[in-house]
């Protein structure tokens, strides 16, 4: 890639946005630069990020990077994904665990890993300020990892856990689960199947530890080898490819999708 092809990030107004996007720009010098008029920008996902995000792209960005989003009204989620369409604007989501690169890996190493599953189990646990967040990012890692859940009801829920199940789309049962602690954040994954088990072990991204991905068979355990990319970096080359090429909404229809599913709980507060 030569310094021609390089796109430029707009400097982001909140400081913990703009130190991961100095620390991005760092290692990749030839294909991202900052700028006060770049055609990316990125959004912080807590409060009303769609507003955020829509002035944004109002704004002229093409590109738009959302850190770790937040639970927001579908209708104005699905307004946001409307304007960028309209204005030919890609997003990606970077979330606090399922953006690992370890993630999109373990699923193409592992594929299809469907065949024989009998059960789904995640949990989240440790610094959460949201519940609900912690649930919404899990419905969506599902859905890349095992396809998209339905069914989604609750079984407990209290001021620092929330347990909830689901069903695949084959039928099979998914457990869902959320718990404050003081301990690290981590997000866990386990699909168990008729021949093997799968499990993901997903830190915190912002602790810039890698992700495990770890399979038992009759013959044996294996790991995947770890990736140290982190995901700030992976959310910007995903961002630049996208604007490069035909552009992409997909995280933002994803999210759409874990959004739906997770209104069939009803009405909790989180």
């Amino acid at each position: 890639m030569t310094p021609g092809n390089s796109m430029h990030i707009r400097h982001p107004a909140d400081p913990a946005l703009a130190r991961s996007v100095a620390l991005v720009v760092a290692s990749l010098p030839t294909s991202l630069s900052v700028a006060d008029d770049g055609e990316l920008a990125a959004v912080a996902g807590n409060g009303d990020w769609c507003k955020a995000a829509a002035c944004a792209i109002d704004q002229g960005a093409k590109g738009i990077v959302v850190n770790r989003p937040g639970i927001v009204a579908l209708a104005d989620l699905e307004s946001l994904i409307a304007q960028a369409e309209k204005a030919g604007a890609s997003a990606v989501l970077r979330w606090r665990w399922s953006s690992h690169p370890a993630v999109a890996d373990a699923v193409a190493a592992w594929s299809p890993v469907g065949e024989g599953l009998v059960l789904v189990d995640t949990l989240a646990t440790g610094a959460i300020d949201r519940l609900g967040d912690a649930v919404l990012e899990q419905l969506y890692l599902l859905a890349q990892v095992a396809g998209p859940v339905r069914a989604l009801r609750l079984d407990a829920h209290s001021d620092d856990a929330i347990i909830a199940r689901a069903l695949t789309a084959e039928g099979r049962p998914v457990a869902i689960g959320a718990a404050r602690s003081t301990q690290p954040a981590n997000l866990t994954l386990r699909l168990l199947c008729a021949t093997q088990a799968l499990e993901l072990a997903l830190p915190d991204t912002d602790t810039w530890r890698p992700a495990t991905a770890f399979r038992a068979t009759i013959d044996g355990e294996s790991r995947r080898p770890p990736i140290y990319e982190s995901a700030d970096r992976l959310a910007w080359r995903r961002l630049r490819d996208a604007v490069a090429g035909p552009g992409s909404r997909a995280d933002l229809d994803q999210f759409a999708q874990a959004l739906r599913t997770l209104d069939m709980m009803g009405n909790v507060t989180w």
